[in-house]
């Protein structure tokens, strides 16, 4: 009877602790508020979108990156990078559906465009 006693205890306080622990687990953090971050690339002729979000491109003079979201983790998980002239967008982690990303490119002349995923790019004037 007494080892049946221990036994409840112990699943009792282990079960409290699971609870505990899988409450503390972090969140999005959204806001009500669009972030805006203008990243510096080096010059890149093509885009590689593997990642969730809208991208609108606009051709011009002055190359710019511009991503807007209202999620400071979106922003964080958001990896851009340039390889062999191609811009290369991915997520470090799973971007949230719900999350509302936006990525504005502008570009002088565009010789190659490249979607893998749910991503969407769109022509932009």
């Amino acid at each position: 009877m007494e080892e049946k006693k221990r036994v409840v205890i112990v699943v009792f306080i282990i079960t409290v602790l699971l609870l505990v622990v899988s409450s503390c687990a972090t969140q999005p953090v959204k806001t009500d508020r669009v972030i805006i971050e203008t990243r510096e690339v080096p010059e890149f002729h093509s885009i590689r979108l593997s990642a969730h979000g809208a991208v609108f491109v606009t051709q011009g003079e002055k190359q710019s990156l511009e991503i807007r979201t209202d999620n400071y983790d979106v922003m964080r998980q958001l990896k851009t990078e340039v390889k062999n002239g191609t811009l290369k967008i991915s997520s470090k982690k799973d971007v949230p559906r719900a999350s509302n990303l936006r990525i504005n490119i502008v570009i002088e002349q565009i010789t190659e465009l490249s979607v893998s995923g749910s991503g969407s790019v769109r022509p932009h004037n």
